[in-house]
């Protein structure tokens, strides 16, 4: 079931969203418990959320690295 996203998602993260929505389909009678006809909606949406988290996490941890390296760079070259 492809349900449209807001946010572009690139293919590697619709396939992860896939295996994410799979990983969850044994607890699927909780959102549909919790969530009624909109369970599936609602796992896609969770799935969704938490790969644009990862990848928040990921920008963040290169933006840190790439600022130690100008960090570095400016330091040696001039021998601070």
């Amino acid at each position: 079931m492809d349900i449209p996203v807001g946010s572009l998602l690139t293919p590697e993260e619709v396939k992860k969203r896939k295996q994410l929505v799979q990983d969850m389909m044994p607890k699927k009678r909780y959102f549909v418990k919790r969530y009624g006809k909109n369970a599936e909606k609602v796992m896609y949406g969770v799935a969704t959320k938490n790969i644009k988290k990862d990848e928040r996490k990921k920008i963040q941890q290169l933006t840190k690295r790439k600022i130690k390296e100008i960090i570095n760079y400016s330091l040696e070259k001039y021998n601070l």
